[in-house]
């Protein structure tokens, strides 16, 4: 499996950290806007609010949220129920597809009955070199590739 415990727990750090610094952001805004009521500096409350909100959001979506879906991702790899499978490699797409927020890269595989199925490589891990016609054995979790013999 290309997955393993420590990158688990790598992420549950790298999560832990930017929750804390998150979290010490927030509790400043609120702070700060309590401070603004109590002095009955509204309209300051407002512009502070009117700047600081869509910042701190805009910042939330592009460094904090990625990783968390990274993180749901990575705990159902382990928790789910997965499935071996021997299919015949015909060839990798170029382009990243974005599945619940997690990039992967796309390839498309054979089946014995003939039928073509695309699953999904997730795109931080590097991608061995594969050739078309070449027998895979995958274990795979939904339709993304957890393992690789």
């Amino acid at each position: 499996m290309h997955y393993s415990r420590e990158d688990l727990d790598r992420l549950n750090r790298e999560l832990k950290k930017k929750g804390v610094l998150f979290g010490v952001v927030l509790a400043l805004y609120i702070a700060l806007s309590v401070y603004f009521v109590i002095a009955r500096l509204q309209l300051l409350c407002t512009i502070v609010s009117l700047i600081v909100l869509p910042v701190y959001f805009f910042l939330f979506a592009v460094f904090l949220l990625p990783p968390i879906r990274y993180h749901r991702f990575l705990r159902d790899v382990f928790e789910a129920r997965r499935h071996e499978r021997e299919l015949v490699f015909l060839r990798s797409e170029p382009d990243a597809d974005v599945r619940d927020g997690v990039r992967f890269r796309p390839i498309i595989v054979l089946d014995e009955d003939g039928f073509e199925h695309r699953l999904y490589w997730d795109e931080l891990k590097p991608l061995p070199p594969l050739e078309e016609g070449q027998k895979l054995k995958l274990t795979t979790f939904g339709q993304s590739i957890v393992a690789l013999d």
